[in-house]
């Protein structure tokens, strides 16, 4: 997965990919050769390389856009995938140093992404433990009663955008799609931010939804030599897929230019963040009186609550979600 777009390319540089990618290449190349090679064999160097590479597919950006919510989801879904406690705390000891060598002025790199694109790396001082849990705040499953104020809600920011031009009722439509979409497959942040429209599969099985039968869903986490993990997701709820027939044939194309992939496209380009989609998620949630502290992980919890409470078979409410059972699950999410 190539890092081929940049979360913040209002800052007004005008790199293109494939200069941010060489830019990156060189911190990378940069930081090794300041190893301490007398102490450390080329196998562990090649390890702290592959550790940095692996947070950067995870993130789907370059270092100076890293942000500390980056860090935290990286640290959670690698306990999701299982990882050991000491492999954990090696990650974060290499992120911070990695980090803290570019912030290094004596090596240049923070004089040149301040010159380049308006902003430093982050320092990472405050790394999140290996032992604590995934901390998604006051988010929690929604009752069906919340989740329809909160996608009627949706769809009235998009009736009232009218008065504010067509740019600002295609991004409200797509705004809204994106909160549907979370639900209605049970999306992680991550996952939901990586969507293409390729990703959109038929299932045999549901010949009437044609080619929305089922929805193939990046993890959000490959491993060092750029291999991507996987899941195929059934499209369980009808009406989830006639929202995304109708975005996909009337409102994306307004958005998206030609050559761009992603599912939620901005006018500049971009696809949206994860920030941007938990700030849509939390602005609406505190519109419709559900609180502050919520984040899209809402939407996923609510997913498999609500498929429990219909009946739906334990099994498969653990495949959707990618987990082997609802108790890790419960454990690592909620």
């Amino acid at each position: 997965m190539g890092l081929w777009w940049d979360r913040h390319r209002g800052c007004g540089h005008t790199d293109t990919w494939s200069e941010r990618q060489q830019l990156f290449e060189a911190m990378l190349l940069s930081w090794t050769r300041h190893q301490p090679a007398s102490l450390l064999v080329d196998e562990t160097v090649a390890e702290k390389v592959g550790a940095i590479r692996l947070f950067a597919s995870f993130t789907n950006a370059y270092p100076w856009t890293w942000t500390s919510d980056d860090v935290a989801e990286f640290w959670a879904e690698l306990r999701v995938r299982g990882v050991d406690r000491m492999r954990l705390r090696s990650y974060q000891m290499w992120l911070k140093l990695f980090c803290d060598y570019l912030l290094d002025e004596r090596y240049g790199w923070s004089e040149k992404c301040q010159q380049r694109f308006g902003r430093l790396p982050e320092r990472f001082s405050d790394t999140p433990d290996a032992d604590s849990t995934t901390g998604k705040g006051a988010s929690r499953a929604l009752t069906r009663a919340e989740l329809q104020a909160l996608l009627k809600y949706a769809d009235e920011q998009v009736r009232d955008a009218t008065a504010l031009g067509r740019k600002a009722v295609l991004a409200a439509f797509r705004d809204a799609m994106v909160l549907k979409v979370a639900y209605g497959w049970g999306l992680r942040r991550r996952e939901a931010m990586l969507l293409d429209i390729a990703d959109w599969l038929p299932n045999p099985q549901t010949p009437k939804l044609g080619s929305f039968g089922a929805l193939q869903v990046r993890c959000g986490l490959g491993t060092p030599d750029g291999q991507d993990l996987t899941r195929t997701v059934l499209s369980l709820f009808p009406w989830a897929v006639t929202e995304v027939r109708q975005y996909l044939s009337w409102v994306r194309p307004l958005i998206a230019g030609g050559r761009d992939t992603a599912m939620w496209p901005t006018a500049r380009g971009n696809r949206l963040s994860a920030r941007q989609l938990n700030d849509v998620m939390a602005s609406y949630c505190a519109a419709v009186g559900l609180g502050e502290g919520f984040d899209l992980h809402a939407l996923r919890l609510s997913y498999v609550h609500h498929l429990v409470d219909d009946g739906i078979p334990e099994q498969l409410v653990c495949e959707q979600v990618g987990h082997a059972d609802l108790v890790r699950f419960a454990v690592l999410e909620e």
